[in-house]
């Protein structure tokens, strides 16, 4: 039970850290429609938080990441 919890935290800590390097970039308003990865993955239209799709893409990948850190 102890390795689910400390496996829940991880992915929930990877998933907040990538949200907010994801705000803090749409703050200072960098250009990120050239990363095809993000753009790649915001096409899909899985979240829709930004107006950018690359943004919406690095939120994506975070859940992706965040759910392979907790396997």
């Amino acid at each position: 039970m102890k390795r689910v919890v400390n496996g829940i935290k991880e992915g929930v800590s990877v998933f907040v850290f990538i949200v907010i390097i994801a705000i803090i970039i749409n703050y200072m308003d960098l250009n990120t429609r050239e990363n095809n990865i993000w753009n790649y993955l915001g096409n899909f239209e899985i979240i829709k938080i930004f107006d950018d799709n690359a943004l919406n893409g690095l939120i994506v990948l975070g859940i992706l990441i965040g759910l392979g850190v907790f396997v």
